[in-house]
């Protein structure tokens, strides 16, 4: 599931959508939520994502067949949130299952560092 949405992301959601398989060993999950500093230091009380969703879209299907390809998964949920953004909340929501622990948590790092490489498309103000 890729989910790219201005509403709030319900993780328990995200989580469930890859739990169906009796052989899962293992779901592992990482939710991000927005800072109260920036990058570079400054105070933050919200900010504005905006995004191409189409192009974005098309990059984390392109990431999940990438994932797929290198790790023996059962499933991957991606769900990424846009629009005016408050801080605490949630930005972004992964859950990935897999017959062994090992390559949960492997694949779930990838995915993680793999989406804040596609930020570059996205613009943060």
């Amino acid at each position: 599931m890729i989910k790219l949405t201005r509403k709030p992301i319900d993780p328990h959601a995200v989580i469930e959508s890859v739990r169906g398989d009796a052989a899962n060993g293992a779901v592992v999950s990482f939710i991000g939520s927005l800072r109260d500093l920036s990058a570079d230091g400054k105070p933050l009380s919200y900010a504005e994502i905006e995004l191409e969703a189409s192009e974005v879209r098309a990059r984390l299907k392109e990431l999940s067949e990438e994932i797929r390809s290198n790790w023996n998964l059962s499933q991957i949920s991606i769900a990424h949130r846009y629009g005016r953004i408050g801080v605490g909340d949630l930005i972004l929501v992964v859950a990935i299952s897999a017959k062994q622990r090992k390559e949960a948590f492997a694949a779930c790092q990838y995915t993680i560092d793999r989406v804040k490489e596609l930020h570059r498309l996205i613009e943060i103000v």
